[in-house]
């Protein structure tokens, strides 16, 4: 432990520390649903409800909570001339406010990015009702790049199930990475979406030389960043890493 000249302490742990035990929670109070008079189209993958809490202190509080279905991605690898390609389709994202509009309205930032955000990604979505979570990984990899003939045999745990919470969105994430014969891959066979803006490029990038390049600019969605670099831990991987 290290004391600065102002008092304040600076901790510093060589093993994890446990999660505060006796710190006391919020009471759930009422719960009001807001999905009524949403699509349902929107209901499929999202469930949106107002929480009313009774705060440690006695006052009252309210968190609005989105609970996802829960979530499939597939980083897809053809191997050629020993070099790794990862499959990536390229999606269209809605211009939500970018640095330096936090003044703006939806609609006015919308007004000025069009055209929304282009981002490079794996294969991801939503898991359907009755859907088994390795039957939409399968199923959202021939739907987004046009690769076919996996089996859930083929598909590896990047790190198996885990949940995640930003804020008040929680949803459970189902991660996998496989090989990809080049024959499997047939991007011919997507069908331009109108979530993608009516076009949908495809292609496949080294994982050594190309990709690194593309964080932070063609790659902008978080769990395409994560799970492509998530990858230097598997051991069957790495000679090509």
């Amino acid at each position: 432990m290290v004391i600065t000249g102002s008092g304040a302490r600076r901790l510093f742990f060589d093993t994890p520390t446990p999660l505060p035990t006796n710190v006391p929670a919020s009471t759930l109070i009422e719960v009001a649903d807001l999905n009524p008079c949403a699509p349902a189209a929107a209901r499929r993958y999202v469930r949106t409800k107002v929480h009313t809490v009774r705060r440690p202190d006695g006052s009252t509080g309210y968190q609005v909570v989105n609970s996802y279905a829960a979530g499939v991605s597939l980083v897809p690898l053809i191997l050629v001339n020993d070099e790794l390609y990862v499959v990536l389709h390229d999606e269209m994202r809605y211009p939500l406010p970018q640095a330096g509009d936090d003044n703006l309205s939806i609609e006015e930032s919308a007004a000025l990015a069009r055209t929304g955000r282009w981002s490079r990604e794996i294969p991801s979505g939503g898991v359907n009702a009755g859907e088994s979570i390795k039957a939409a990984a399968l199923r959202e990899a021939g739907e987004e790049s046009g690769i076919i003939g996996l089996t859930e045999a083929d598909l590896h745990p990047i790190f198996g199930t885990f949940y995640s919470s930003v804020s008040t969105n929680r949803q459970s994430f189902n991660p996998f990475w496989a090989i990809v014969r080049p024959e499997q891959w047939q991007p011919e066979l997507v069908m331009p979406d109108i979530e993608e803006g009516n076009f949908l490029g495809i292609g496949a990038y080294s994982l050594r030389h190309a990709v690194p390049h593309m964080f932070g600019r063609q790659i902008v969605e978080l769990s395409t960043f994560g799970f492509i670099s998530a990858l230097h831990h598997a051991p069957e991987l790495r000679q090509y890493l």
